[in-house]
């Protein structure tokens, strides 16, 4: 009899948790700031349209990435240009996963002051950072480009 409850319950509980954590999968954690989209090509077309309206200046597109959430190395000619910005996606149990969307120079286009977006999601690798948090850690993902840090 045990085995019989087991071989019809278990499947069920088994679906049911999937599809809740489907249900939660598609969800971004909301910390005040826009969302962003998470797919490679769009996130890039997104970086690529904001620095054709800041005509390829950095300090341009550093700033109005501040203004989503972003922290940038300092503008100069001795640090390499980069912007970051972490996010959770949630997923099974809640715990959820990190997100990082980059901007940064891109060494392989020919033009001066060309830059590149990345969005990366670490699935189950790295679990969501604190929103408290965040800001702290985006430091210090940066500060291994800034020479003296």
């Amino acid at each position: 009899m045990k085995t019989w409850i087991i071989s019809r319950c278990l499947p069920l509980l088994l679906g049911y948790l999937a599809l809740w954590s489907v249900a939660l999968g598609g969800s971004i954690r909301n910390d005040g700031y826009p969302p962003l989209a998470l797919a490679m090509k769009d996130f890039d077309a997104f970086v690529q349209k904001l620095a054709t309206e800041a005509n390829g200046s950095k300090a341009v597109i550093a700033e109005k990435l501040r203004g989503l959430g972003f922290t940038c190395t300092p503008v100069s000619k001795s640090t390499q240009f980069e912007c970051v910005r972490f996010g959770c996606q949630r997923g099974f149990w809640g715990r959820g996963s990190l997100i990082q969307w980059s901007v940064s120079e891109d060494p392989f286009k020919p033009t001066k002051n060309a830059v590149a977006g990345t969005a990366v999601n670490y699935s189950w690798v790295a679990r969501c950072l604190p929103v408290e948090d965040t800001e702290e850690a985006q430091k210090r993902f940066l500060s291994r480009n800034i020479p003296g840090r």
